[in-house]
């Protein structure tokens, strides 16, 4: 029992380790603007999911495996994050990002910063901001970018419908493996990391959080 204690431990300090700094988040959104990383990218439509699929999973690829976009970020060092974030990956990637910058900024609200996310240059002047702010390289957790996703999710769709599958039920999961702009099927990473999922429940890195908070 106390090896097994050990282990959950552990792990829960590695994640709670994994913050990044907000340059960093904006650095990742002028590279959504370039759409060479992620082509279909629209800022008012592409859900969390959609970058996930097909920005973050590839770009925290490590040879045959890979590791938290966070930790590619900090070079493998610790960073202890002043903030963590809630989300859905649902919801549009730009309003997540543009409620981070927000906080950073002291706004109570994110649209004006949405409306300047939108463009390099709004970018810019943000990053100018948040410097004058001292907040530019504020740290933050989200479980997006925080989380291994080569240990748990690159590699499935999810549960995909069958003859047992509801209408209803059918056109949400569905909905959950495609692309929210070109509506195409997400394509699956390939990598070797080996998955930690509920069967390995001190390795798991989706059921930690409280004990992180």
């Amino acid at each position: 029992a106390g090896g097994t204690w050990k282990r959950w431990h552990e792990k829960v300090e590695d994640l709670a380790s994994r913050g990044f700094h907000l340059s960093k988040l904006l650095d990742l959104f002028e590279l959504l603007l370039e759409r060479e990383v992620m082509p279909s990218f629209q800022p008012d439509v592409s859900t969390t999911n959609d970058v996930v699929r097909q920005a973050i999973i590839p770009l925290s690829r490590v040879a045959d495996g890979g590791k938290a976009l966070a930790t590619i970020w900090s070079d493998g060092e610790p960073v202890i994050p002043d903030r963590m974030v809630s989300h859905s990956w649902g919801n549009v990637f730009l309003h997540l990002v543009a409620a981070i910058v927000a906080d950073g900024l002291g706004s109570e609200t994110f649209s004006s910063t949405a409306s300047l996310l939108k463009t390099q240059r709004g970018i810019r002047s943000l990053k100018r901001a948040l410097r004058n702010s001292g907040t530019l390289e504020r740290t933050y957790w989200v479980c997006a970018l925080s989380v291994n996703q080569h240990t748990s999710v690159c590699h499935t769709l999810g549960k995909a419908p069958d003859a047992a599958t509801t209408p209803r039920s059918r056109i949400a999961l569905d909905k959950k493996r495609r692309d929210t702009v070109s509506m195409k099927e997400f394509p699956v990473c390939n990598c070797g990391e080996v998955k930690r999922l509920n069967d390995d429940p001190n390795e798991c890195e989706l059921n930690k959080f409280d004990d992180m908070m």
